[in-house]
């Protein structure tokens, strides 16, 4: 049992034990695609009954392009808990136009949610995903969670030419000092940018906010409410 990797449990003294942590996979491609055919169960069979009201067609199929985060927001379930190694790591852009090809055929779907810890960390890789979606003529609507960090006008310009019809923001708080304090390194006048940018394109945004978080204050809970 002490072989398996990732794997905590109870020894013949009840001790916990914590085996040892494999690195993690990467590149991602060698995992298999999701096995949506048997969920939500085995007596209902039905992925496009899975529902996240911010997409804006139906049915809308989740995937991800990536997984982890190079950030260090201390509150983040995710980098803190899941990956605790902060290791960004992707699927290549092929196989995400594959894996949206498949979804397109056996779910009909009408729109894809790119459910990332944040889509949009490499410009380079979100750019070649776009090229091939334009390339191979998908004609689908994508939505994705994202962040303002690394976003800027010409990213949203080739998103929106290759489907993107929203994008989730993780801002947190419009306090800089929170932000600061979070270590969330986002700059709120870009943030503004990057939403107007959104509404120029006609791209549905959604901005997340955290309420409590380090030394939050009724000051900077009122810098937030006010944006």
């Amino acid at each position: 049992v002490d072989e398996v990797p990732s794997l905590v449990y109870r020894d013949a003294n009840c001790n916990i034990i914590n085996s040892k942590q494999p690195e993690p996979q990467d590149p991602l491609d060698i995992f298999p695609m999701p096995a949506r055919e048997i969920f939500p169960s085995n007596k209902v069979r039905d992925v496009r009954r899975y529902w996240d009201g911010f997409c804006q067609s139906w049915p809308a199929i989740q995937m991800q392009a990536s997984r982890g985060c190079p950030y260090q927001c201390y509150f983040c379930l995710w980098n803190e808990v899941m990956y605790k190694h902060k290791k960004y790591r992707k699927f290549s852009p092929q196989r995400v136009v594959d894996e949206m090809k498949f979804v397109i055929k056996e779910y009909g779907a009408k729109e894809i949610y790119f459910d990332d810890d944040s889509f949009t960390v490499d410009k380079a890789f979100i750019n070649e995903i776009c090229h091939l979606i334009i390339k191979n003529k998908l004609n689908i609507r994508w939505s994705c969670m994202s962040d303002a960090i690394n976003i800027d006008k010409d990213l949203l310009r080739i998103m929106k030419q290759a489907g993107c019809v929203g994008i989730k923001f993780g801002l947190e708080s419009f306090s800089p000092k929170v932000l600061e304090l979070i270590e969330k390194p986002v700059s709120l006048e870009k943030a503004n940018e990057i939403i107007k940018y959104c509404l120029r394109y006609n791209i549905k945004s959604h901005v997340a906010f955290t309420i409590g978080l380090l030394n939050e204050d009724l000051d900077s809970l009122e810098e937030t409410l006010r944006s």
